[in-house]
């Protein structure tokens, strides 16, 4: 007889015991002897094992990571060229590739390394011209790699920038303007107490007249900035340039801004949206006051079947807001619309304020991701 057929043999013998010759309370010990020959049996006829696959490679990637997402210059003085550098590791299996490096503004210069190989380090580096900045900056730099994970990726470069001419009561300053000329003050001091010359104040508009005083000590000066009755009305930003013989801070900007009567704000509504239908409307508003005097908007109309404008009152005689809302239809190119506002002002019965749409597909974004820091 085969060893099998002995098995089988007391497998059979002990199942029959157990449901004939036994009572049932008793059959759990046969059941236990058929279970071990079963595992008797099965160490017989031998172990069933399952048959190893060959695992498919991945794809060898490439992984970006930054010690710093973030460099502080310090506290520089103004026109200092700020240097920072990022040190990049590229922690994957394949080549790191640094596409491209945008920076925030023109003031920032980027340099950086092109393609990263494993397990080594690159550097990204970038220059702040500082000239004409004061105070505390925050500019920043866009990183476009070719790590799946982490596509894109942002830089933050600070400083705090002491200016070489200190103005008072700041660069920029908003005026009322009625039917009589405004006058608005600045003071123009040079750091530490150094001797300053002003050379000359160009006044971009005619009408703004300036007036300019040396102070006492050799290196503030007072000037006076006055918008005479022939400011236009609505909103207007005017610069007053300023030319000084302090190296670094040779010019320097002012700004004026000049609200008379009835102003709507901003002064033009603008989007940039996609041809055809929109999954959602897009919608701007444009406040309009006036800082003296009651007024009333009474209409507010838009010369495309695609857009609406909804009035509402804020505050009556005083505040208005338009909603001006765009469901889509437009095709590509650029849509150029306007918004007319009817008042019952003498001065100002028809304000008109201009729609304007860049209509092309829009790039598909992807978020940017955090990338952990090195260890």
């Amino acid at each position: 007889m085969q060893p099998g057929s002995i098995l089988f043999d007391c497998l059979d013998r002990n199942i029959a015991r157990s449901v004939v010759g036994r009572p049932r309370i008793q059959s759990r010990r046969p059941a236990l002897a058929g279970l071990v020959g079963a595992g008797l049996l099965l160490s017989a006829l031998g172990s069933v094992q399952a048959v190893p696959t060959d695992p498919v490679p991945a794809t060898p990637q490439p992984v970006m990571e930054l010690r710093e997402l973030t460099k502080d210059g310090g506290t520089v003085e103004e026109g200092t060229m700020l240097h920072f550098q990022f040190t990049v590791v590229n922690r994957g299996k394949a080549d790191l590739e640094l596409k491209e490096v945008k920076p925030s503004c023109g003031c920032t210069v980027p340099h950086w390394d092109k393609v990263i190989q494993p397990g080594k380090e690159g550097t990204i580096e970038a220059e702040v011209r500082t000239v004409n900045f004061r105070g505390a900056i925050a500019k920043h730099l866009t990183v476009i790699s070719n790590d799946p994970q982490h596509p894109q990726l942002e830089l933050t470069l600070t400083a705090k920038v002491t200016p070489l001419i200190q103005i008072e009561p700041g660069t920029v300053s908003l005026l009322a303007v009625d039917d009589k000329p405004v006058t608005q003050q600045f003071q123009l001091t040079r750091t530490g107490g150094k001797p300053m010359h002003i050379e000359q104040v160009i006044a971009t508009q005619t009408f703004l007249k300036t007036s300019l005083t040396a102070l006492p000590g050799g290196s503030s000066y007072r000037l006076a900035v006055t918008a005479t009755a022939d400011t236009p009305l609505g909103r207007t930003t005017a610069p007053i340039v300023v030319k000084t013989d302090v190296p670094k801070a040779e010019n320097q900007t002012l700004v004026l801004i000049l609200d008379r009567g009835i102003v709507a704000q901003p002064p033009m509504v603008f989007w940039s949206v996609p041809p055809g239908e929109l999954a959602a409307p897009v919608q701007n508003v444009v406040s309009v006051s006036r800082r003296t005097g009651p007024f009333h908007v009474t209409g507010a109309t838009v010369d495309d079947p695609k857009l609406q404008a909804r009035l509402e009152t804020v505050r009556d005689g005083q505040e208005y807001r338009v909603a001006v809302t765009y469901n889509g239809g437009w095709d590509a190119g650029m849509v150029q619309k306007t918004l007319t506002l009817t008042t019952d002002d003498p001065k100002q019965p028809v304000i008109k304020v201009p729609v304007q749409a860049l209509v092309q597909k829009l790039p598909a974004t992807t978020p940017a991701a955090a990338v952990a820091p090195a260890h």
